[in-house]
C-alpha cells in the first residue's frame, strides 16, 4: 500500500513563550514616528521596484535574457531592439521581446550543440554516438544540413581537426602551441591531411537525408577504423558556422512572432537585421597591417538582410578560443581548409552584407574564395550578382564594392 500524506493540525507551538508588553505612553510618539518613517522608505522602495520593473522607457535597448536553468547561447549573441515602436506599452513589449529572445536561444543551444545530447530530438551529438544509424533530428537542424549540401560545404566534416585545433588556441606560449600547430610539426599536419582527405570522400563519410527529418551519418569502415585506432568521437561539427545558423534561427524566431525592430548579432560577426525599410546601420570595420590590427572605419548600410565578417584575427574577448596569435605576429585562425586540415584566411578581413540571404547562405558562399592562400577579388566581387556585396581591408585600407555605402575611414 502507499503512503498517504495529509496535512495535520498544529496542537501546540515549538519555542518560547510570548509575553504581553505594554508599551508606555512616554515612548509613543517617537516609535509611531519612526515607524511611519520605515513604512515610507519601504513604500518608496517597492515603487521604484515597480517603476523599474513596469515603466520602460521607449528607444533603443539591449535586451537581456530571462534567468533560466536551462544552458543556452546567450553569453555569445546580442539583440539590440527599439522598444516602443509596436504600439503596446514599451514594459509591456520588452517583456514579450526578452520571452522569445531567451526561447530561441534556448532551443538553438539543443539544436545545434555538438557537445551534449539532443533533449527533444537528436542533434550533432547524436549523430558523432551513433554513426551509420538513422535518427531523427529537429525541422531546424534538417535544414541547415541541406543548405550544407546545397553549397557543397563539405568543412562540417573536419570535426576532428576542429577538435583538436582548440589545443592550439588555448595554448599559454609559442611552445606550446607549435606542438599542436600543423604548420610546425609534421606528425600533426599528416594526421590532419588524412582527416581530409577522409572529409572530401562522400564515400567515406556522408549525412544522408532520408525525408521527414531522418538523417544517417554514413561513415565507412576503413573510416570507423582510422577513428577506433585514434580515438575520433567527433566525426561532425559546424565550428564557426554554428552561430551564423543559430543567428539566423533566433532572427526568424522573432520575426515570426512580429518582432522586427532591432538587430540580432554574435561576438564573432554574424547580424541579422529585422527590419530592411525603417532603419540604417553602421558597423565598424577592422583590418590587419603585418602584426598591427585596429579600427579601420566605419561602415553605415541600409536594406540589408545580413551581414558577415571573416578575419584571421580576434577582436572579441571570446574569439581568443578560436584565433592564436605568436610572438611573431603570425596568426592561426579556425578557418580549416579542406585541401589539407590547415587554416588559411585569403585576406585579413572580409565584411559581407546582403540584400536577401541570411548569415548562412552568405557564409558558405564566401568560404571557398576565403579558406585559400589566393585572393581572388574578382571572383568575391561576382557574389554580387546573388546580391551579396563585400568590404575588404587589406594592408591597413577598406575596398568595397557595396552599392550606396557611406564610407568613413578612421583617422
Amino acid at each position: 500500500m502507499s503512503k498517504r500524506y495529509v496535512k495535520t493540525r498544529v496542537k501546540e507551538r515549538f519555542g518560547p513563550k510570548i509575553e504581553k508588553v505594554n508599551i508606555s505612553e512616554k515612548y509613543f510618539w517617537p516609535r509611531a514616528i519612526a515607524a511611519g518613517v520605515l513604512l515610507l522608505i519601504g513604500t518608496i522602495l517597492l515603487a521604484h521596484s515597480c517603476a523599474r520593473y513596469f515603466g520602460t522607457q521607449d528607444g533603443w535597448q539591449e535586451i537581456t535574457i530571462e534567468s533560466s536553468q536551462e544552458t543556452n547561447y546567450s553569453s555569445e549573441f546580442s539583440l539590440q531592439y527599439d522598444i516602443g515602436r509596436s504600439g503596446v506599452s514599451a514594459g509591456v513589449e520588452k517583456r514579450n521581446v526578452t520571452a522569445t529572445y531567451t526561447e530561441a536561444l534556448t532551443e538553438a543551444y539543443d539544436i545545434f550543440n555538438a557537445d551534449e545530447q539532443g533533449k527533444d530530438s537528436a542533434n550533432l551529438y547524436d549523430l558523432n554516438q551513433h554513426p551509420n544509424e538513422t535518427l531523427t533530428v529537429s525541422k531546424e537542424l534538417y535544414q541547415a544540413l541541406e543548405t550544407l549540401e546545397q553549397y557543397d560545404a563539405r568543412w562540417i566534416y573536419l570535426g576532428p581537426v576542429y577538435a583538436l585545433s582548440t589545443n592550439l588556441f588555448q595554448s599559454e606560449d609559442d611552445v606550446i602551441a607549435s606542438d599542436y600547430d600543423p604548420y610546425r610539426e609534421q606528425s600533426l599536419a599528416d594526421f590532419y591531411q588524412k582527416i581530409a582527405d577522409f572529409a572530401r570522400d562522400p564515400q567515406q563519410i556522408q549525412i544522408e537525408k532520408k525525408g521527414n527529418n531522418q538523417v544517417c551519418l554514413k561513415v565507412s569502415q576503413e573510416y570507423m577504423q582510422f577513428a577506433k585506432d585514434n580515438e575520433i568521437d567527433q566525426f561532425v561539427e559546424l565550428s564557426y558556422m554554428r552561430n551564423a545558423f543559430v543567428c539566423d534561427y533566433i532572427a526568424d524566431k522573432l520575426t515570426e512572432e512580429g518582432y522586427t525592430n532591432g538587430f540580432v548579432s554574435s561576438y564573432e560577426g554574424y547580424t541579422r537585421y529585422l527590419n530592411r525599410e525603417d532603419y540604417s546601420y553602421t558597423g565598424t570595420i577592422y583590418g590587419r597591417n603585418g602584426a598591427k590590427t585596429g579600427k579601420i572605419a566605419d561602415e553605415t548600410i541600409s536594406g540589408m538582410n545580413a551581414t558577415v565578417v571573416l578575419k584571421d584575427f580576434a577582436v572579441a574577448d571570446l574569439e581568443k578560443y578560436r584565433y592564436y596569435k605568436y610572438g611573431d605576429g603570425t596568426a592561426r585562425s579556425s578557418y580549416m581548409s579542406l585541401s589539407d586540415g590547415k587554416d588559411y584566411a585569403a585576406i585579413p578581413y572580409l565584411y559581407a552584407a546582403s540584400e536577401n540571404s541570411g548569415c548562412a547562405e552568405i557564409l558558405l558562399q564566401l568560404l571557398p574564395h576565403y579558406i585559400t592562400d589566393e585572393w581572388d577579388v574578382d571572383a568575391v566581387y561576382a557574389l554580387s550578382k546573388n546580391g551579396i556585396y563585400v568590404i575588404y581591408t587589406e594592408n591597413g585600407k577598406a575596398y568595397t564594392n557595396l552599392p550606396n555605402n557611406e564610407y568613413k575611414e578612421s583617422p
